[in-house]
């Protein structure tokens, strides 16, 4: 699927910039130009660079937001609506004043170009200009400030600043931030927290409205730090917090490829070589786990593996700073009213819903088209209602649909579109070769110990040809650690890819389809088969599946591919099978073998009849259940047994108080309700009181 983006012009153009700039360095900006739908265009336009008009004082940002003037009432909105005032507080609102650079840019060939500018410290506002093919205007801008971290005083009119050309850094390095205010003087108190202590805190030169942290970080300081900004003026309080990653780099093992084939032939016997080197680029003896597997799989449920140990330390914020000047809106003391609801939908006499669904998926099936002229749908839906009982007298004979059976390509039918040049001899299908090896999980190796940090992988390929997952991760006794994943795709030059279903269901009517792909640089002629087997016998079963025309001709284009089918239908009492799919050209051939389950249609329902016959006695018993059930259609008999036991069991265990308290009371009425019960007759074995007992029943009538 796609979607299609559709506006007034035909080009969208991009600027991007760094939101650290400093003056002693120009300004890089980054242009792009593409299609509404994101694809890359070639254009030349303009970049011109506007001074922001700074207000004359700072001013405080509202409360509550921003409230325009809209349609009539007041509304908030999180940007600035079309020929509203600027909002002082907010530098993205501010007009542009002098233009102080103008450059002329063309993107590439991916839709990219680069303009760079020096520029003093300051507010600016970027903008780029460029046309569409249709000569309509397109712009774009970003606003940036500039920054000169040798001044002592902040240059825009804004209450409160705090930035960083970065928030990660390596131990070694120096953390840079910069804090500033737009009023005349300011002091704000700076502290550096870690691990729950202060390591420093200070107030800032108030003579002084811009102020430069600089921290040198260590390696004990692993895991970050926070930067906490306190500065409060005219009544508001701007309360700024920022955690500095240092990242456990050290503990970073680095995994790459020093010998990788991306694509294999199936059944290919293949060794790959895999570095592992630690963080100064050294090389590390690790131990390491790794799986290749079928990537269709990640379908059904995605499967990563874990990328790193998340066990050392990371810095959190654990202040919570709070100031009491805010918002606080009218509270309600009780509103609301309880309105009566009346229903005044309209209902028309309709169809039920199942009906309604039911007949919108039966002409969806396409009651107009051929198929259900032959009566192929009605077939289908008889099938489905009886049971498979009137397929034989609704379904056309194999040959009619099969013929009606068609690919897309170019109109034509199936056999006519795969028909063989009659000068070139059928291939020999029998000498293919097909493959049998299509397991899921190529290799799972899950203790490899590498050597001078070099790891041997070897392994066979399975022969199922498919895009297979490849992931790898290393690790050894310091808990470093590193992952490696990667894509592998096993093809041939001439691929036959049947698409087997799960299994098959007895009395089921299917098209068993595989596709021909040709992958060679030259156009392939030849024929493709399908067998079918008894899993148990290996005994050809083609004819009891109706797989009368077991070959089929294909000729396909270079990097082309085509599909083909076969009409199945599936006996009763078929067992699973062992399909066969070969096809070959003049040189080329390829093949796949599996297995294919059947499913009965049937259940196996087993009824029993308790036939109780003391001492010398005729009874008649009446199978009235069997009688009614041999009346219909779909019921078919199996077996009937009979068993004879001479010594059943005489009673349940709950009727032992019952039978010790009143042995000669038991009447044949509650001996059948509490008879046959095994562990009871071993208990009476056991024990010579309940043997008794056993004994003087047993002796009565």
């Amino acid at each position: 699927s796609t979607a299609v983006t559709v506006g007034y012009v035909a080009l969208e153009t991009s600027i991007s910039a760094n939101a650290w700039q400093v003056i002693d360095k120009p300004v890089e900006f980054t242009v792009g130009a593409t299609t509404l739908d994101g694809i890359a265009q070639s254009v030349d336009g303009t970049l011109r660079v506007f001074k922001l008009q700074s207000p004359g004082k700072v001013h405080r940002a509202a409360l509550s937001g921003r409230w325009y003037y809209f349609s009539g009432v007041f509304d908030f909105a999180a940007e600035k609506l079309p020929d509203s005032p600027p909002d002082w507080s907010d530098i993205n609102t501010w007009p542009s004043g002098d233009q102080i650079n103008e450059q002329a840019w063309k993107t590439n060939g991916e839709g990219k170009s680069t303009v760079q500018a020096t520029l003093p410290a300051g507010a600016y506002r970027a903008v780029v200009e460029s046309r569409d093919r249709f000569g309509k205007l397109v712009t774009n801008e970003i606003v940036f400030q500039v920054y000169d971290l040798a001044a002592t005083q902040f240059p825009t009119k804004l209450a409160n600043v705090l930035t960083s050309p970065n928030w990660t850094v390596e131990p070694g390095q120096e953390f840079l931030a910069l804090w500033g205010t737009g009023y005349e003087t300011g002091s704000a108190f700076v502290e550096l927290e870690h691990r729950g202590k202060i390591l420093k805190s200070y107030w800032t030169d108030p003579k002084q409205t811009q102020h430069v942290v600089r921290v040198p970080v260590s390696e004990s300081m692993r895991g970050g730090f926070i930067l906490r900004v306190t500065y409060v003026r005219e009544n508001r309080a701007y309360l700024s917090q920022m955690r500095v990653d240092v990242p456990w780099s050290n503990k970073n093992l680095k995994v790459k490829w020093e010998h990788f084939v991306s694509k294999l032939q199936p059944g290919a016997k293949e060794t790959w070589t895999a570095i592992i080197t630690g963080p100064d680029a050294e090389k590390v003896t690790a131990e390491m786990v790794a799986g290749l597997y079928d990537a269709s799989l990640d379908a059904f449920l995605p499967h990563n593996w874990l990328q790193g140990f998340n066990v050392f330390r990371t810095e959190q914020i654990r202040f919570n700073s709070r100031f009491e000047n805010q918002l606080k809106s009218l509270q309600h003391l009780y509103y609301g009213w309880n309105v009566a609801y009346v229903d005044d939908q309209l209902t028309y006499r309709h169809f039920p819903s199942e009906i309604a669904n039911l007949m919108q998926q039966f002409f969806r099936r396409g009651l107009g088209s051929r198929a259900m002229a032959n009566g192929a749908p009605m077939a289908a839906m008889a099938m489905e209602e009886s049971g498979g009982g009137g397929r034989n007298e609704m379904a056309k004979s194999d040959s009619t649909l099969s013929d009606e059976i068609s690919t897309v390509t170019g109109g034509k039918s199936l056999n006519e579109s795969n028909k063989a040049p009659p000068s070139q001899p059928p291939p020999d299908l029998s000498k293919v070769s097909a493959r049998t090896n299509l397991n899921e999980t190529a290799f799972f190796f899950p203790h490899l110990v590498s050597e001078n940090g070099t790891v041997r992988i070897e392994f066979t390929m399975p022969e199922a040809l498919t895009e297979w997952k490849f992931m790898g991760f290393a690790h050894d006794k310091d808990l470093r650690s590193g992952f490696l994943t990667d894509k592998v795709v096993t093809a041939k030059e001439l691929m036959v890819q049947p698409n087997a279903p799960r299994f098959l269901r007895e009395k089921d009517v299917i098209e068993f389809t595989a596709k021909v792909s040709n992958q060679s640089a030259t156009r392939q002629a030849g024929s493709v088969r399908l067998t079918l087997a008894d899993a148990v016998s290996l005994t050809a079963v083609d004819a009891e599946f109706a797989n009368e025309k077991t070959d089929l001709p294909f000729d396909i284009p270079a990097g082309q591919s085509q599909s083909v089918s076969w009409l199945l239908k599936v006996p009763d009492g078929a067992r699973t099978l062992v399909y066969k799919a070969v096809g070959a050209s003049e040189g080329l051939s390829d093949g796949e073998e599996g297995y294919l389950p059947v499913i009965s249609r049937r259940i196996l329902v087993t009824e029993s009849m308790p036939l109780p016959i003391r001492g010398n006695q005729k009874r008649d018993f009446d199978f009235a259940r069997m009688r009614e059930a041999s009346k219909s259609d779909s019921l078919a008999h199996q077996s009937f047994t009979v068993q004879v036991t001479s010594n059943p069991a005489w009673y349940a265990v709950m009727s032992l108080p019952y039978l010790l308290e009143f042995p000669h009371e038991c009447s044949e009425q509650v001996f059948n309700r509490l008879y046959a019960n095994a562990l009871a007759r071993h208990i009476a074995n056991s024990d010579p009181k309940i043997r008794r007992v056993f004994d003087q029943w047993r002796g009565t009538d």
